[in-house]
């Protein structure tokens, strides 16, 4: 087959990529509408809803495109299935290919059987290179997986074997959210030829969401190829149909492989969810080193298993070398009774693990072990310190706020970024002006996490700051008061101020502004 009419000529390329740029400008400024008085006209139609109707219906055939794409738009957020066939009309009869593209989004939106013959000639037509007008062939594919009607499988199926990779997966995506069973039949049927052309990631992709019957044999054949990418997809469907037969292939991938490959595996594990993995997962805490333990404890923390905190439990109680997986499984599974243990071996610096065990007490809402943890994160060793400074943040200890405060003068920039985090989670007035002292002195690595922490602490200084920040006119400053501002709890006699900001001329300072307010204003 000749696919080079699946590229676009430079021209027609200009085309659809100003459309492009022009619908995600237009849709995609819902929380400060542009000045440009069709974008308005479009936000007015959207406020207006059914009762704009009769004017989009006007507006569809105004000399401009721009309004026509835009009233093209308000017809499919209306909702209103009577629209269908005059927008087909337009998609049909309109010269400017921007339009015909709106077109197709409308119907998307609409979700519009009626569409659906019309799409899949569309597509069929750049499928054989007869093309009268190139619409993206991904919108095409796009908005009939949108709509989700059955005839257009067979078209999409055939997508699954043309060379544009991105269109490819839009197919794949589309056939799912059609969830037609015919198709995953005929991927096992012709499971050779998937193989051959090397399309087993799609036939994967689309048999972990539409089981058949077949299905689990075929994925369990694809992870143990060596397509790496193909492996992956078949992983993550073999979790979601949660094939037990898959799990000691997965255990032993979960020790031997690395990276997104393992990621992928854990995921599969939780989503498999089976008893018959919890002791292979607790010999694999016991048995490996610390990175591979630590991918079993994410896997036992988030399966659902009842037995699991009780055999995690016991492992740590009789092998302190699991410390660190142990409690991550034990602190996330908020296990109190692990609690006593916890303080124990967190008070012997000598134990290992000190960072998540310290951890783990924020996690089981240990309030009783505030003073401990102060204790720990004051270590001149700093073993352990990390973990405290982030449980005091999780328990938002008011008391622990002026050792905080004394360890942002520390050189461990790790520690630093933890301890500035959970100042920002106790909220504690306090911290405000060391933290707006400490965003002068550092580099713009920790700007924004200060600048987090300021906002969720909020308050008189803070205000003055964002002020100050804003009045200064200075880039760098700009961009530190519109984070904090996104974070800011603002009170009522602040609001005007807030107002004000919305004609900022720095667009970060007025989206800030905009967000604030719509916030407090329970608005979309």
């Amino acid at each position: 087959m000749n696919h080079q009419h699946f590229y676009f000529k430079p021209t027609c390329l200009f085309t659809v990529v100003w459309t492009i740029f022009f619908l995600f400008f237009s849709l995609t400024t819902t929380a400060a509408p542009s000045k440009d008085k069709i974008t308005l006209q479009y936000h007015q139609w959207l406020e207006m809803k059914d009762k704009a109707i009769p004017e989009l219906k006007k507006a569809i055939f105004d000399a401009n495109w721009r309004i026509r794409t835009h009233a093209l738009l308000a017809m499919g957020k209306t909702g209103d299935q009577t629209l269908v066939p005059v927008i087909l009309k337009k998609l049909e009869e309109d010269p400017h290919l921007s339009v015909k593209n709106c077109a197709v989004i409308a119907l998307k939106t609409l979700k519009a059987r009626q569409a659906v013959p019309i799409l899949i000639n569309m597509l069929q037509e750049q499928l054989s290179g007869n093309i009268r007008v190139k619409t993206p062939t991904k919108l095409l594919i796009q908005a009939l997986g949108e709509i989700g009607d059955p005839r257009a499988t067979d078209i999409l199926y055939q997508y699954l074997f043309i060379h544009n990779q991105t269109e490819r997966i839009a197919a794949t995506e589309a056939l799912i959210a059609i969830k037609d069973e015919s198709v995953s039949t005929r991927i096992l049927d012709e499971q050779i030829r998937f193989k051959t052309d090397s399309r087993t990631k799609e036939a994967a992709m689309i048999l972990g969401e539409i089981p058949v019957p077949g299905a689990e044999s075929f994925l369990l054949e694809i992870v143990t190829e060596k397509d790496r990418v193909a492996g992956t997809a078949a992983i993550v469907s073999l979790g979601k149909i949660k094939s037990k037969k898959a799990i000691p292939i997965l255990l032993t991938g979960l020790q031997k492989e690395s990276g997104q490959h393992q990621a992928k595996i854990a995921e599969a594990l939780i989503a498999i969810d089976s008893p018959e993995a919890v002791d292979p997962l607790c010999l694999i805490i016991k048995d490996n080193g610390q990175e591979v333990a630590m991918k079993a404890a994410s896997v036992l923390a988030r399966m659902t298993e009842p037995s699991i905190s009780f055999k995690v439990f016991k492992l740590f109680n009789s092998n302190q070398s699991v410390n660190e997986p142990a409690a991550y499984v034990l602190g996330f599974k908020k296990y109190r009774g692990a609690v006593p243990l916890i303080r124990e071996r967190l008070k012997d610096e000598t134990q290992p693990g000190q960072d998540q065990l310290a951890k783990s007490l924020g996690w089981l809402d240990d309030f009783e072990s505030v003073a401990l943890l102060i204790e720990v994160a004051q270590r001149s060793s700093q073993n352990g310190s990390l973990g405290a400074a982030a449980a005091l943040g999780d328990l938002k200890a008011v008391k622990a706020v002026p050792t905080l405060i004394d360890l942002l003068g520390t050189n461990n920039k790790q520690l630093l970024a933890q301890v500035v985090v959970s100042l920002g989670n106790i909220e504690d007035q306090r911290a405000a002006n060391p933290l707006i002292k400490l965003s002068y002195e550092t580099g713009s690595r920790f700007t924004l996490l200060i600048a987090e922490a300021l906002g969720k602490i909020s308050g008189d200084v803070v205000f003055k700051f964002i002020q100050d920040s804003i009045a200064s006119g200075d880039k760098e400053r700009l961009r530190i008061a519109a984070y904090t501002l996104r974070h800011y709890k603002v009170t009522e006699t602040q609001v005007p101020y807030f107002k004000s900001l919305l004609e900022h001329n720095n667009a970060s300072v007025s989206k800030a502004a905009h967000q604030v307010l719509r916030r407090i204003a329970d608005k979309d």
